[in-house]
Order: C-alpha cells, then structure tokens, then sequence
C-alpha cells in the first residue's frame, strides 16, 4: 500500500478549510461525504500535497481505531501471520509498518502499529496491543500495511459506505 492510495481533500469546516487525509476516491466521497472513520487525519495548516509535513499531521482516533479494530480481526487469519506464529512459538509477533526502511532489521517504534502474544505457536484470542507511538504519518510518508491487511481495510470501508444513507 503507497502513500499514493491516500487521498488529500480540501473541506470546509467551521474552522475554515482544512487539508484531510482518507483512502475513499473522489467518487464515493461527493456521492456520500466522508464518514468518520474513513478520515485518516488531518492537517493543521494548509499544505503542498506533495510536501507532506508530519508536524502539521493529526491522526482522527476513529480512524485509528478502526485501523486497529481491523488489524486484530483479520492479521491472525494471514498466512504470513499463521507460519511467524508457528515458527516463533511463543513470544510476540508485531505488526511492522511496511513503509519503514530495513522491516527486518532495526525497526523504529513509530514503525511498530502493535503486536499479538503467541503461545504454542497460536495467537492468544484478544492479546492484540496498539501501539501508541506508532505514527499515521511520518518523515517516510503514510503508513503501509501489507497488501492482505490493507484490502481487508479498504473492504470494511466499502461495506460501511454501502451501508451507509
């Protein structure tokens, strides 16, 4: 998933207009608005799309948590997260944000979006942990999931979006 998939619209709020961040396309976004989980963040002043200034970034929690609402749901379901689980036994397995520079050397905290306790090769049911420190934006542009994690993502936008009006 690149920063690319990441749309940025100019709204007007009561605060004026504001530079926000979402997944949804252009399309969905004038037929229906933006739901509130579907807005990754914000910035607080008025940017170059090109030029994506972290420190003017402000996550939305409810996208947040939706991120990792879907995160717990369906990383244990993953191939790739199944034979980690049985390889490693017990310990932790972390979710790496795939826009960090080396994911399988040393990975900067604010790379890490949260991990899931193993035990006997197994995910423990309800051991998923955000991680707080894990930024939305960073020096190295938006976050990236996996290619698995980042459809089930989009996937659960488009059935709320359809549920939706």
């Amino acid at each position: 998933m690149g920063h690319d998939l990441v749309k940025i619209y100019t709204i007007r709020t009561e605060e004026g207009f504001r530079n926000i961040a979402s997944f949804i396309n252009k399309e969905d976004a004038f037929k229906k608005g933006l739901l509130p989980e579907s807005i990754i963040g914000y910035f607080t002043n008025q940017i170059n799309t090109y030029e994506l200034i972290p420190e003017y970034f402000l996550r939305n929690s409810l996208f947040v948590d939706f991120l990792h609402k879907s995160i717990a749901e369906y990383a244990p379901q993953t191939k790739s997260f199944q034979v980690t689980a049985r390889k490693l036994k017990n310990g932790w397995v972390y979710i790496i944000d795939q826009r960090t520079p080396d994911p399988n050397g040393t990975v900067p905290p604010e790379d890490i979006i949260g991990a899931f306790e193993i035990k006997k090769g197994k995910f423990i049911n309800g051991s998923y942990k955000p991680n707080k420190n894990h930024r939305i934006l960073s020096h190295h542009g938006f976050f990236k999931l996996d290619f698995e994690l980042y459809e089930y993502l989009l996937s659960k936008l488009h059935k709320m979006y359809e549920s939706s009006n």
